[in-house]
């Protein structure tokens, strides 16, 4: 299997295994999407639940809309995990994420995840997702994560945090509401 040529702004699948895609990509109409093509690609792919990762004011300020809604209207489910740029999230908040975004790749959801650039806080996200799904270990997560997003993970404490994560698994069902940070 070949991995794929990473451009920040494409719509990037990972190769998880189960009946529902992964994709990541940079946030819908926001520096690096400023028309808004992601929304359309989100469609053609049929995602059924995105993960935002951003937070509600940022989004509003590179976007000038509500995401959220948007995504909401188009029929997709919304987990919402605000972490500040560069920052990290609340474990307990990010292991419920996880096991939400497990529980609708594993029914056959294709979800989408993003926060600004779909890098930092999108590669965290993933590394530890995959820690869950394949249940490997957190320096391996990164590694994989990495061969489809060079760049990924983007601070020292993000790659911490996801080589301490663990996969331990928590069932969750999908649905749309706030998971706090």
């Amino acid at each position: 299997m070949s991995t794929p040529v990473f451009r920040i702004e494409a719509l990037t699948e990972l190769p998880f295994g189960l009946p529902g895609r992964v994709f990541r990509g940079p946030m819908p109409y926001g520096d690096y999407d400023p028309e808004g093509r992601l929304l359309k690609r989100y469609r053609e792919v049929n995602v059924g639940a995105v993960v935002v990762l951003a937070e509600e004011q940022e989004m509003r300020e590179l976007t000038g809309l509500d995401l959220m809604q948007l995504y909401r209207v188009a029929g997709m489910e919304v987990i919402w995990l605000p972490i500040p740029d560069f920052s990290l999230p609340s474990l307990d908040a990010l292991r419920q994420a996880i096991g939400r975004a497990g529980d609708c790749i594993s029914s056959g959801m294709n979800i989408v995840v993003h926060c600004r650039a779909g890098l930092g806080r999108t590669g965290l996200f993933l590394a530890c997702l995959a820690q869950h799904i394949f249940r490997i270990d957190g320096s391996t997560a990164i590694q994989w994560v990495r061969a489809y997003l060079p760049g990924a993970l983007e601070t020292p404490e993000q790659v911490l945090l996801a080589e301490s994560y663990g996969g331990r698994h928590v069932d969750y069902e999908c649905k749309s509401d706030h998971l706090g940070s």
